[in-house]
């Protein structure tokens, strides 16, 4: 059917060929410059995003025990200032009782 177009304008079969060979080969480059681009940025995409993901989750955690931290050395300090046992203050906070002596 395909060749059958073709005729009805007065094409060979030699001319056919020569016309998709043509065609073939630049829609061929064309799909794997394309499909190299894609690959790479693709997955640099996609790498990209789960690192920042990991990242952000890795980051925030380690902000929260970051200020779970200082939120309690700020507590131990307050209650060594004002006379707390350290082991009171230990058992409160869950810092050591060298964390709170060095405080």
């Amino acid at each position: 059917m395909f060749l059958n177009a073709f005729e009805e304008i007065q094409m060979t079969e030699s001319d056919v060929n020569k016309f998709l060979g043509s065609a073939y080969d630049e829609i061929y480059a064309e799909g794997l410059a394309k499909g190299k681009t894609y690959g790479y940025t693709g997955i640099y995409a996609e790498s990209f995003a789960r690192g920042y993901v990991k990242g952000y989750a890795e980051g925030y955690a380690k902000g929260i025990a970051e200020g779970r931290k200082e939120m309690a050395i700020d507590i131990a300090r307050e209650m060594k200032e004002s006379g707390s046992d350290i082991n009171y203050i230990a058992k409160v906070t869950g810092l050591s009782e060298q964390e709170i002596k060095e405080l």
